[in-house]
């Protein structure tokens, strides 16, 4: 588990390698079974299904295949996959389909489908909802037209897949199963990566803002600047993508809020001192994306964020002068308190030190 705890500033030289794509170290092999060594650009899974863009050294050129030209490609201790013959929207035609799991049974993935294969390859249908209507009453239910396909593809085990929901984690596990009923154990090539991770982290800052209030003027208030701290939690699952995050962040933010005004009220002249002192939890909720490889990469962070009021106060101390005499008065009170919501938006940049420190600014 990864704690970032520190603010880091990132060296330009550092920011310029995220042009050129992040490539990560994986290998390809040739329809003749030549196999090469080399970098592969890690891409989504849904943009891997077409094409393989390969360098053999960092610095040679980008080379691109496409399932015609290779038999498998893959990366280093994560997703890998196979040439696969697949019919899809009507047609057959060759992709690149991932393979979760290879042995006397194998489990493939393209997109959002799933495919067995033992004798033959067999396409595993995703979930429909059915509507059954009558005449003055109707229900959903689910059509498992995959549980029984599987159940006649393993029922030589004597195991079945009524209980089996339509996803990776789940579909692995009765594969392997069956292969361990055929005496083997069946490869599963990203099972060094954890289906779920989450990085911790805390961090502290410098925030300025400004103030509007209805009734005075734009300038009336000075700017508000303020030390700002907090901590948020990032969850991914490696095994599914390791650059999307669920993300949730905690800050803590003290304002202190001062202005003078001055106004002309019948035939007074009024100066105010005004003291506005609010605290308040920010939480911003979302998504984050890492442009390259957890360990050095830039980032993106989008979502909605709710402001939880913990402490608001107004104070006014008032003069007013009229034919040459001055009274003063202090006013303190509550502010109402309103339900805050909005949307937030961050760019970052983060880098790993160590084993189990990271940066991030």
């Amino acid at each position: 588990m990864k704690i970032t705890i520190l603010l880091v500033l990132c060296a330009a030289s550092e920011l310029t390698v995220c042009a050129q794509g992040d490539y990560r170290s994986g290998f390809i092999i040739k329809s003749n079974n030549d196999s090469i060594p080399g970098f592969v650009l890690y891409r989504k899974a849904s943009s891997s299904y077409d094409f393989c863009f390969f360098k053999e050294t960092k610095g040679s050129p980008e080379q691109k295949f496409a399932p015609d030209d290779l038999k498998a490609y893959g990366y280093v201790d994560d997703r890998r996959y196979e040439t696969k013959t697949l019919k899809l929207k009507g047609e057959r035609k060759k992709v690149f389909a991932e393979i979760l799991v290879k042995g006397k049974a194998s489990l493939y993935l393209n997109d959002i489908t799933f495919y067995f294969e033992k004798d033959s390859l067999v396409e595993l249908p995703i979930n429909k909802r059915i509507v059954v209507e009558g005449e003055d009453w109707n229900y959903t239910r689910e059509s498992k037209k995959y549980v029984g396909i599987l159940n006649l593809q393993i029922a030589d085990c004597k195991l079945n897949a009524n209980e089996v929901n339509y996803s990776q984690r789940n579909l692995i596990d009765l594969v392997q199963k069956y292969n361990q009923c055929k005496g083997g154990k069946g490869i599963v090539y990203k099972k060094n990566l954890p289906w779920t991770k989450l990085y911790p982290q805390v961090f502290t800052g410098f925030s300025t803002s400004n103030l509007n209030v209805d009734g005075y003027a734009s300038d009336v208030f000075k700017t508000s600047n303020t030390i700002i701290g907090g901590g948020s939690v990032d969850f991914s699952s490696p095994r599914i993508n390791s650059k999307f995050f669920f993300s949730i962040e905690g800050w803590y933010v003290q304002n202190l809020y001062q202005g003078y005004s001055e106004s002309q009220q019948s035939a007074s002249q009024v100066r105010e001192d005004l003291v506005i002192d609010v605290s308040y939890l920010k939480v911003p909720l979302g998504l984050r994306f890492n442009l390259r490889k957890d360990d050095q990469t830039p980032y993106i962070k989008f979502g909605v964020v709710k402001y939880y009021e913990l402490k608001s106060s107004l104070k006014i101390i008032s003069e007013r002068e009229s034919n040459a005499v001055v009274t003063t008065s202090l006013a303190q009170q509550t502010l109402d308190s309103r339900n805050l919501r909005g949307f937030w938006l961050a760019v970052g940049y983060t880098k790993g030190f160590f084993r189990t420190l990271k940066g991030f600014l």
